[in-house]
């Protein structure tokens, strides 16, 4: 793995969690919350990409919620789409920054767990963004390329217009 952040993403319909690796790729930080209600895609795509360039971002997993069968909820394929356009904005942008899903599946209860114990301040979306990129930094979720999700879940040219 190349060395350099890792950037996790727990998007919602209202807002989405983030969190950041160090470094090295050992340890996950919840960092905060991007609030997407209201706001154009555009909008949401540029606070992303600022946080990319600020911290040097070398890979993005995003979580995506699955039912047991591996199949994707409405939420997950609502994920998907808005993943897509993220993706071919920031080839527009000329940044080629890897992306890759991850199951999130129990995160934001776990989040929820850590936050009731610790008593934290932190939001639950950035929590939960932690919670899965350290299960993934050590090893325990298989990424997916996000180009192979678009492929077997949308049309050919989806975002593209």
């Amino acid at each position: 793995m190349k060395k350099g952040r890792v950037l996790s993403l727990d998007v919602g319909i209202k807002k989405i969690g983030f969190a950041l690796s160090d470094i090295n790729q050992f340890l996950a930080t919840p960092k905060g919350v991007i609030y997407r209600q209201s706001k154009r895609n555009i909008d949401v795509f540029n606070e992303i990409k600022d946080i990319i360039n600020s911290y040097n971002v070398k890979k993005i997993i995003v979580g995506l919620p699955t039912h047991k069968d591996g199949n994707l909820t409405k939420t997950g394929e609502k994920i998907v789409k808005f993943i897509k356009k993220f993706y071919l904005f920031l080839k527009s942008q000329n940044l080629d920054i890897p992306i890759y899903f991850v199951d999130e599946n129990y995160t934001t209860q776990k989040a929820l767990e850590i936050k009731k114990q610790n008593k934290s301040k932190k939001s639950e979306d950035a929590l939960a963004a932690a919670v899965f990129l350290q299960d993934y930094l050590d090893g325990y979720l298989p990424e997916i390329k996000a180009e192979d999700i678009f492929k077997k879940y949308l049309p050919p040219k989806y975002g593209e217009d």
